[in-house]
């Protein structure tokens, strides 16, 4: 009971420059926010209930947007939970309208909570920086609604248009989390490991096949297999970047057991690990710097080795679910070569630097703009400050 009061509150919010949409990564995004403006953390996972007449009375007047664009709502969900999701992004908007900022900022970019305020928002604009990779099975880019989208670079322009997605201006500017984590002078030092496995290990995270756990988890599975004889037969020096925290939420993985046993029984049981502790609002993740450490990073899908290619790594993504829902990159950094010859031509020509380097350099760029001679999060706060005025 204690606990539920401490959520509560009979007043009104105050008035902020800038409203910090999500409290998940805070401890990230805070890096952008320019510090001569008042900002205010709207938490909108645990969110705390204002009380007051006037929030009432502006909550009467957004309630007719409950049945906006609702049909296609409800398709694949339980009709109540539709409802309460309409109604919490409703009360979150109502919350903004009050505080009524210039700028909200979110670093989930993806969230319909923040696509709902930008497509019925007042005067305030609505900003979204990318979090993660986005993709034709995991992105709904109809109802994308962003003023300004800080994205990876042009490729997520060019899918985002082309996918008819609501964003009025795109300002490519590479990763911010990658910017925050990263030591790029280890770009300068010899490489520990000829291949680092990065794992695409899904967890609890995909429970109804959404996004296609099930089939990316087979490829991965196929991928994992023909690498452990690549390099039982090539002696290569290897590691595996594992993607959950050892015993949390998606450690285990119905079907599939737990995410290091997976790994031993594929590569063995000497196999050499590298655990990451992926707590919410985390900023450091090592896996950044082990692949600025690594010839070659490989994955069936993960947004980690994107970044890494941004900064020149080499990296190759194994496409083995029989299609091209999972992957919209180009053959520079894919294989649909499911064969253990295949893969394995494929993985020499890549360590020995069979490449044609300035396309290579160009498509990653392409992929991941990352600013020249300014930090990312430094260049977003600059482009902060300009869209404030």
């Amino acid at each position: 009971m204690t606990s539920i009061l401490k959520n509560i509150s009979f007043k009104t919010p105050k008035n902020y420059t800038i409203v910090v949409f999500d409290e998940k990564n805070y401890k990230i995004i805070k890096n952008t926010i320019p510090y001569n403006y008042s900002s205010y953390l709207l938490s909108t996972r645990k969110i705390k209930i204002f009380i007051s007449f006037k929030i009432l009375i502006r909550f009467l007047r957004n309630y007719n947007l409950l049945f906006d664009n609702f049909s296609f709502k409800i398709k694949n969900e339980l009709f109540l939970y539709a409802i309460v999701r309409k109604i919490k992004s409703i009360y979150l908007k109502t919350l903004v309208d009050i505080i009524n900022p210039k700028v909200v900022i979110s670093y989930i970019d993806n969230s319909p909570h923040l696509h709902f305020l930008c497509k019925h928002g007042q005067s305030y604009k609505v900003i979204g920086i990318q979090n993660g990779s986005r993709n034709i099975h995991n992105t709904d880019f109809s109802n994308y609604y962003l003023d300004y989208f800080f994205c990876y670079g042009e490729h997520e322009k060019d899918l985002f248009i082309k996918k008819n997605a609501k964003i009025k201006k795109f300002i490519p500017c590479g990763s911010l989390r990658a910017s925050l984590s990263s030591d790029i002078n280890l770009l300068n030092k010899a490489n520990k490991f000829d291949l680092l496995i990065v794992s695409g290990w899904r967890g609890n995270s995909d429970p109804d096949n959404r996004d296609g756990s099930i089939e990316t988890m087979k490829a991965m599975y196929k991928m994992d297999r023909l690498l452990a004889k690549i390099i039982l037969e090539k002696k290569y020096n290897y590691s595996i970047a594992l993607r959950s925290k050892a015993g949390g939420t998606h450690w285990n993985m119905k079907d599939w057991g737990n995410e290091e046993d997976y790994y031993k029984k594929i590569y063995g049981e000497n196999t050499v690990f590298h655990y990451f502790d992926h707590e919410e609002g985390q900023v450091r993740m090592p896996i950044y710097n082990l692949m600025l450490k690594s010839n070659l990073s490989i994955t069936v899908l993960s947004t980690a080795v994107f970044e890494a290619f941004g900064y020149g790594k080499k990296i190759l993504l194994c496409n083995f679910t029989g299609g091209n829902e999972f992957h919209c990159w180009d053959d520079l950094i894919v294989t649909n070569n499911d064969t253990l010859k295949g893969l394995s031509d494929v993985i020499d020509d890549l360590l020995c630097d069979n490449i044609d380097h300035e396309k290579y350099m160009t498509y990653s760029k392409y992929i991941m703009n990352y600013p020249d001679k300014i930090l990312v999060e430094d260049f977003i706060k600059d482009q902060i400050i300009k869209i404030l005025g």
